[in-house]
């Protein structure tokens, strides 16, 4: 457990905002930002490909719908009006 516990490189506390000025709190920002960047995972071509055609059907399924209730409630709206 001892070998273990050595192998880990102990993590440096984080500066307190108190001690880095205006840049120093930009830079830190960049760095933390460069450093998330780099464990992004992007989908590869085919992944992309299906991603696409899922959020293509899924849009148009919702367009049909809102279509429908958009007739529904125009031929409702004519149904009142019209019988006064």
């Amino acid at each position: 457990m001892a070998e273990l516990e050595a192998s880990v490189a102990p993590k440096s506390e984080p500066t307190p905002d108190k001690e880095l000025g205006f840049f120093g709190k930009i830079w830190r920002f960049i760095r933390q930002v460069i450093d998330e960047m780099k464990k992004v995972v992007y989908p590869t071509g085919e992944e992309l490909k299906r991603y696409f055609i899922v959020v293509i059907v899924f849009v148009g399924i919702i367009m049909a719908l809102v279509g429908l209730v958009d007739l529904g409630f125009g031929a409702l709206t004519d149904l009142i009006f019209s019988a006064m």
